[in-house]
C-alpha cells in the first residue's frame, strides 16, 4: 500500500513538474509577443478570465473563493489541456457578487456535472472488483477527485470545441459558453480602453447607445431592484456628486481599485456619452468601433445585426426571435426629472452628434 501510494505521489510530481514546464515555456513564448489564441488569466487565485486575443472576447469563466481549490485545480487543467497562455493584465472589473455567483453558476455547467456523477458513481464499484475487495479509502478518495478534475477539464474543453455544434442543437444551444463580452461599464471606466488596447489589439467593438435620459431612469430602477438604492430617482440625481467624491482619486491611485458608487450610481454622468467614446476611439482606432443605436435596433432589429456581423468580420446570421431581456416594470419617471435630464444632456448629445457625424433618435 505505502509503495502505491508513493508511486502515485511520484506521478503527481511529474505531472505537476510538467505543467510547471509548460506554462514557464508559454510564458516565455507570451512575453515575445501577443500569441493570436485564447489565453486563460488568473488573477489573485480568485479571477479567471477567459480571452481570444484574435477576437477580441473576455469575460469572467469563474469566480473561485479561498476554499474553492478543487474549482480551481480544475480552471488549471483546462488552462494546460487547451495549451493555453497565461500572462496577461485583466481587464475585466468586478461587479459585485451576483456576477460572481453566475459566473459559478456557468462554470459548474460547463464541466457537465452529471457527466462527472456517472464516472464517480461507477469508479467506486470498478475499484472494488478489481481489488476483491474495499480498497483504501485514501485511494478511493484520491481517486475520486482527480477523476473530478480530469472529467470537469475535459468537458469544459470540449464545450469549447464543440460550441459551433451545440449553438445550433436545442439541448445545448443555452450553455453558458463565453462567445463575446458585454457589459456596460467597460464604457464608462476611464482605464478600460488602454488595458483592453494593450491586451486585445486586434479585437472589434460594439458599442450600443440608448437615449441617455432613458438610460439613467433604468439605471437607477436596476440598482433598486438589486437592493442598493433607496433613494429616490431625484435625490439619487442630486446625491451623485457626493457619492463620487474621491472616488476619481482613489481609481488614478490603485488600477485594479473597484468603485462601487462608480459602477452603480452614476445615473447621469454615464449618459455623457462622447468622452467616453473619444476614449475608445484613441485608443482601440475609430475603424474598430462600431457605434449602434438601440432605438434603432430595438425598431429593426436586422438591418442592425448585419451591420455587427460585418464590422466583427462573421456570416450573417439570422435572428431567430426576439425576446426581452432584463425588462423591469417601473412607474412612469416624474416630467419634472424627465425635463431635467433632457436639458442637461443637450449640450452632451450634440457633441456626441458631431463626433458620429449623424443625427440621433433622441435629438439634442
Amino acid at each position: 500500500m505505502k509503495r502505491r501510494l508513493r508511486r502515485f505521489g511520484i506521478e503527481i510530481a511529474v505531472v505537476v513538474a510538467l505543467f510547471a514546464a509548460v506554462g514557464f515555456w508559454r510564458t516565455r513564448a507570451h512575453a515575445r509577443g501577443p500569441l493570436p489564441e485564447m489565453t486563460l488569466v488568473a488573477l489573485d487565485g480568485r479571477r479567471v478570465v477567459l480571452r481570444d486575443l484574435g477576437a477580441g472576447r473576455a469575460r469572467v469563466l469563474a469566480f473561485f473563493a479561498p476554499w474553492c481549490g478543487v474549482c480551481k485545480l480544475t480552471a488549471q487543467n483546462v488552462r494546460w489541456t487547451a495549451g493555453l497562455a497565461g500572462d496577461a493584465s485583466v481587464v475585466s472589473i468586478a461587479s459585485g457578487w451576483e456576477d460572481d455567483v453566475q459566473s459559478v453558476r456557468a462554470y459548474v455547467a460547463l464541466t457537465k456535472p452529471r457527466i462527472i456523477e456517472l464516472l464517480l458513481v461507477t469508479t467506486v464499484p470498478t475499484m472494488i472488483l478489481a481489488a476483491g475487495g474495499f480498497p483504501p479509502v485514501s485511494l478511493v478518495l484520491l481517486t475520486l477527485v482527480g477523476g473530478t478534475l480530469a472529467a470537469g477539464s475535459a468537458n469544459a474543453l470540449n464545450c469549447y470545441l464543440d460550441l459551433d455544434i451545440d449553438t445550433v442543437m436545442h439541448r445545448t444551444e443555452r450553455r453558458p459558453l463565453v462567445t463575446g463580452e458585454a457589459s456596460p461599464y467597460y464604457m464608462f471606466n476611464p482605464y478600460v480602453p488602454q488595458r483592453v488596447a494593450h491586451d486585445m489589439p486586434e479585437g472589434r467593438y460594439v458599442v450600443l447607445l440608448r437615449d441617455p435620459v432613458k438610460r439613467a431612469y433604468s439605471h437607477y430602477w436596476e440598482r433598486v431592484d438589486e437592493g442598493v438604492e433607496d433613494l429616490s430617482f431625484a435625490d439619487a440625481l442630486a446625491a451623485e456628486p457626493e457619492r463620487l467624491a474621491g472616488e476619481a482619486e482613489k481609481m488614478a491611485a490603485d488600477p485594479y481599485y473597484y468603485s462601487r458608487p462608480h459602477d452603480w450610481h452614476t445615473y447621469r454622468e454615464r449618459g455623457i456619452y462622447a468622452p467616453q467614446l473619444e476614449r475608445w476611439f484613441d485608443a482601440v482606432g475609430r475603424e474598430k468601433v462600431l457605434v449602434v443605436v438601440s432605438e434603432e435596433m430595438y425598431a429593426d432589429p436586422v438591418p442592425a445585426m448585419n451591420r455587427v456581423f460585418e464590422h466583427l468580420g462573421i456570416d450573417p446570421w439570422p435572428v431567430p426571435r426576439e425576446e426581452h431581456h432584463n425588462n423591469r416594470p417601473a412607474p412612469k419617471i416624474e416630467p419634472a426629472v424627465a425635463d431635467e435630464l433632457r436639458a442637461f444632456y443637450a449640450p452632451h448629445n450634440a457633441r456626441l452628434a458631431r463626433l458620429l457625424g449623424r443625427e440621433l433618435p433622441w435629438g439634442s
